[in-house]
């Protein structure tokens, strides 16, 4: 997260308020695509499918 600039109160942010929910790409393990926008910005959680608490598995700004 540090190094995107990512915050974890944009993280939580992003997966309680999040816009967008979708599988992501077939690709290695199974996952969903999390988008929502915190403080004007898009942030995209590709979040481990089933994980309970969500795990993470990459991030990224959608304008980056």
């Amino acid at each position: 997260m540090a190094e995107r600039n990512v915050s974890e109160e944009a993280v939580q942010w992003v997966l309680e308020h999040y816009s967008i929910r979708r599988p992501a790409s077939k690709k290695g393990s199974p996952a969903e695509i999390f988008e929502g926008d915190y403080q004007g910005r898009t942030l995209k959680l590709w979040v481990k499918r089933d994980s309970n608490p969500p795990f993470i598995k990459t991030l990224a700004w959608k304008d980056e």
